[in-house]
């Protein structure tokens, strides 16, 4: 398994600030990114991103690709009850890229 090692999170803040674009689960690091001026793409399998994105001034570029209408999203669970992850396999990368192609273009 190839690994990037660990960050702290000093060391995550400056190299997002080197980054042209941030594109991440609803996680701690995505947040860390809002904090920085580059534009973030989040990606939101079981949550939501009307809940979950992370707050930034309206001229900051946000872009949000979620997995869309399911019957088990938005989900709290530590593990997934279908068992198929279904809000995170939806998810297409076709989707991704063209949101990441949005938030480029308005930088």
């Amino acid at each position: 398994m190839l690994s990037c090692g660990e960050f702290s999170l000093a060391e995550l803040r400056a190299l997002l600030d080197r980054a042209s674009l941030y594109i991440g689960g609803d996680s701690g690091p995505l947040h860390v990114a809002a904090t920085t001026s580059v534009p973030i793409v989040g990606l939101y399998g079981p949550t939501l991103p009307i809940r979950s994105a992370p707050w930034r001034a309206a001229a900051a570029i946000t872009e949000s690709v979620d997995a869309g209408e399911l019957p088990c999203r938005p989900c709290d669970q530590r593990v997934c009850e279908p068992g198929d992850f279904r809000c995170l396999t939806s998810i297409k990368p076709a989707q991704v890229f063209e949101a990441a192609e949005r938030a480029l273009s308005r930088t």
